[in-house]
């Protein structure tokens, strides 16, 4: 066989052709086996909470105004059941999904151990729970207190799959009136004859801020697990008469005040507003605010504290 330089030449490419392949191959077998794992069922265009961190919109009298009426909602899914609470095990299994300190909340916690009824349910339950809170002392922008609630029991099968949670406000002749749904089922509502709080206080997705001083709002935990959509709009959107009817994606309409789809990169430095109001979410916490995923500074609450 006769050897030339073309032979050497092909012979040579062949040789570091085969020699990138198989950098090529390790490269994706590593990284396929040290990424993020995602459900194959979650999309990419999700809010992901992670223990510590928390989104807020920092807009005073918007998301308070009940005078028309209000309805808060979001499409949420839970890869596990938080921790069942107690006291003398420093537990805190409380899970912030939405709210507005001073206002209102809505949270998932583990079965309170301390409470006989809660405690003979099986393990992997959760409670839903929604708050009504009035300020204590109007003298003090800080204070709060529990005007009234309603909870709901999640059986194991509300785990990893998309559940609907809506809270509904409204203000009526002496008082307010609130209604609560989650996956087509309405666990509480009713009227009261007190106002509902109106603190200077943004409205948070995924978690508190661990600094804040919103009172028994240090007890909320960040969720764990993803949020697609949140939307807030003008008056009840839905009735106790009739089944949920909503749907992903949630749709901009009349009613709208803010749409949050979460269709920026992991880790933006905001989330845009899709009703095109401009109410923008910023992340606080320990949330990451750089695409690449390595910083964790709290810009967002710096910016909350900066604006205030």
């Amino acid at each position: 066989m006769k050897i030339s330089f073309s032979n050497v030449q092909e012979c040579h490419r062949h040789l570091l052709f085969k020699q990138v392949l198989k950098v090529h191959l390790i490269s994706i077998m590593w990284f396929a086996s040290h990424a993020h794992a995602m459900p194959d069922h979650i999309p990419p265009d999700v809010f992901e909470a992670t223990p510590g961190g928390y989104l807020y919109a920092n807009y005073p009298g918007i998301f308070d105004d009940i005078d028309e009426g209000i309805t808060i909602e979001a499409w949420v899914y839970l890869n596990e059941p938080p921790e069942d609470r107690a006291r003398d095990l420093d537990r805190n299994g409380n899970w912030l999904i939405f709210g507005k300190p001073g206002s209102y909340f809505v949270n998932i916690s583990g079965r309170n151990l301390a409470d006989s009824l809660e405690r003979d349910l099986p393990e992997g339950i959760a409670m839903i729970r929604f708050g009504i809170e009035k300020q204590s002392d109007p003298a003090n922008a800080d204070s709060w207190g529990y005007k009234s609630y309603g909870h709901g029991v999640l059986p194991e099968s509300y785990q990893q799959r998309w559940i609907h949670i809506a809270l509904q406000i409204s203000a009526v002749k002496d008082g307010i009136h609130y209604m609560a749904f989650y996956d087509q089922r309405w666990p509480g509502g009713g009227s009261k004859p007190r106002t509902m709080g109106r603190m200077n206080s943004p409205l948070m997705i995924g978690g508190p801020n661990p600094k804040s001083a919103y009172g028994g709002w240090q007890r909320f935990e960040s969720m764990r697990g993803y949020i697609d959509e949140v939307r807030v709009s003008k008056g009840m959107r839905y009735s106790r008469d009739r089944k949920i009817q909503a749907k992903r994606p949630l749709q901009v309409d009349a009613r709208t005040i803010a749409l949050w789809r979460f269709r920026e990169a992991p880790g933006a430095h905001f989330y845009r507003d899709s009703s095109g109001n401009g109410y923008t979410l910023f992340p606080g916490g320990s949330l990451s605010v750089d695409t690449r995923g390595k910083l964790t500074t709290t810009w967002g609450s710096l910016k909350y504290h900066v604006n205030n």
